[in-house]
């Protein structure tokens, strides 16, 4: 089910007029739903009976229940900043320019080196999460255990009306940072 749910999350409930679903998670999702004997493996409140009376799981309501959960402040207030900052993690690599001083006559000498950085994303408001108790400290400390100079935080929440609103932070641990 954990495998299902992951595919129904990142697909978004295998809606192609999203635009996220590709023919692996289909392909992945069917083959899920119909080759597994969900009766002993899950909580009955997912199954459903279907016509040639197979026992399934209604994907619609297991996804919107981890729908709701994913954004769940009461979830993410129980996690530490680093740790939340590691569940949606991903890292990036590129080659960066690095301006070193050698002398007033030199100027600056330019020379090429492999930098990394990182974006996270969090499912509260930015200001939440940014003003909770050590944000800071455990974000450089994030940071400085994937030895990346710059980190983008990707906000994603929904708003009293139930629009989906975004936010974007960047924490770097570097005055200047150039890509």
């Amino acid at each position: 089910m954990l495998l299902l749910g992951v595919i129904l999350l990142d697909s978004v409930n295998l809606d192609e007029a999203v635009g996220k679903v590709t023919q692996r998670d289909g392909d992945a999702a069917a083959d899920l739903l119909f080759q597994t004997d969900w009766s002993a493996a899950v909580s009955s409140s997912y199954l459903t009976h279907e016509d040639n009376g197979h026992i399934t799981i209604d994907k619609d309501d297991l996804f919107e229940k981890l729908q709701h959960s994913k954004y769940d402040p009461k979830f993410w207030s129980s996690l530490s900043a680093e740790r939340a900052l590691q569940l949606d993690y991903k890292e990036f690599h590129f080659h960066g320019t690095n301006q070193t001083h050698t002398s007033k006559k030199q100027g600056h000498r330019l020379g090429r080196h492999k930098k990394k950085f990182g974006i996270s994303s969090i499912l509260v408001p930015g200001l939440d999460f940014m003003t909770r108790e050590r944000f800071y400290s455990s974000t450089l400390a994030f940071m400085e255990s994937r030895q990346i100079s710059l980190l983008g935080i990707m906000f994603a929440f929904y708003d009293g009306q139930g629009t989906l609103r975004r936010q974007l932070a960047f924490v770097s641990i570097e005055r200047t940072v150039s890509l």
